[in-house]
């Protein structure tokens, strides 16, 4: 069974994308909704972030995400120890997912994550396409999405690797800027992965 990443910086469009994959019936394994819910259900990360932070880090078995994250914003160091913590655990539950896909007889599963490469993920997939669109474009839509300054949007953005080193180290790129269209790109990387004629 192939496995595909999609990665890209905040805002290109990596969730639409996946789920235009996903309507053609391919699997899609969200790397931060599963750390999400394997953080308040793991007891090897809720150890390990207790040992990091504190129990005031949990409250009522749930991670307090804007505590812990105001604590590894400004420390990287502390946030390494943090994704270490998460990203093997993370690594394994995609590892099994995957085993019970190829049961099901998926020919192709995608790994979405923002963070594919700086987190070693990129070793766990066959291939990587990359999602790119302008930076104006990606700032406007974290703006309206998420009710972000500018500032804020374009703060985040430089702390993410560049478009272009996402895309030297992937096999594919699709284009979505807000006049591309994505359909035809993602038929054309479909019957790729599934080694159909179009």
């Amino acid at each position: 069974m192939r496995k595909i990443g999609v990665t890209g910086g905040i805002g290109s469009g990596k969730s639409t994308i996946c789920a235009l994959f996903n309507r053609l019936g391919v699997p899609i394994y969200d790397s931060d909704v599963r750390a999400k819910e394997l953080a308040n259900r793991s007891p090897h990360i809720i150890d390990g972030v207790k040992k990091l932070f504190g129990e005031e880090s949990y409250l009522n078995g749930e991670l307090q995400r804007k505590y812990v994250g105001s604590k590894v914003f400004t420390d990287r160091s502390l946030l390494a120890k943090l994704n270490g913590v998460i990203h093997p655990i993370v690594a394994e539950d995609f590892k099994q997912w995957c085993a019970e896909r190829d049961v099901e007889g998926a020919g192709y599963v995608i790994l979405e994550s923002a963070i594919l490469i700086e987190s070693g993920f990129d070793s766990y997939v066959d291939e990587i396409i990359c999602v790119t669109a302008p930076i104006e474009t990606r700032v406007c839509r974290v703006m309206c999405r998420d009710g972000a300054t500018r500032e804020g949007v374009e703060s985040r953005i430089d702390s993410q690797i560049g478009d272009q080193e996402r895309c030297d180290r992937s096999q594919y790129t699709i284009a979505n800027g807000d006049h591309d269209l994505i359909m035809p790109q993602i038929i054309k990387l479909n019957s790729i992965f599934t080694d159909e004629k179009i």
